[in-house]
C-alpha cells in the first residue's frame, strides 16, 4: 500500500514535469534546489501536524525526487563522496564547492 502511494505521488508530481532547473538540480541550481527541499520539509511538517496526509505524501514525493536528482545530475559520486550531503536539508549549512578540483588546460 505504501509503495502504491509513493508511485502515485511520484508519477503525478508537478515538479517532475517542471522545466525549472531547481527541481532537478540542472544548470548548477544548487541553492534554489536546496531551497525547494527545505521549504518542502517545512510544508511536509505542517501537513502532518494538520493531519493532511495526502498533502504530506505529495510533498514528500517532490522532496525525494529533487534529492534523488541532486545525486543523478551532479558529480557527487564521481568526486568519491559516499555519504549523504546533509547541507541539502540544512539551510544553516553552507554549500561547499561541488565541482571538485579545477582541471588545468581544459
Amino acid at each position: 500500500m505504501l509503495q502504491a502511494a509513493i508511485n502515485s505521488v511520484h508519477g503525478s508530481s508537478d515538479a517532475l514535469r517542471s522545466p525549472d532547473p531547481a527541481f532537478h538540480f540542472h544548470s548548477e541550481a544548487f541553492l534554489t534546489g536546496r531551497d525547494l527541499i527545505t521549504q518542502g520539509l517545512s510544508s511536509l511538517k505542517a501537513s502532518v501536524k494538520e493531519q493532511n496526509f495526502q498533502a504530506a505524501r505529495n510533498t514528500l514525493g517532490r522532496i525525494c525526487h529533487t534529492l534523488q536528482d541532486f545525486y543523478s545530475h551532479s558529480n557527487w559520486v564521481e568526486l568519491g563522496r559516499t555519504a549523504a550531503y546533509s547541507a541539502l536539508i540544512r539551510p544553516d549549512q553552507p554549500l561547499e564547492n561541488l565541482a571538485g578540483k579545477t582541471l588545468q588546460g581544459i
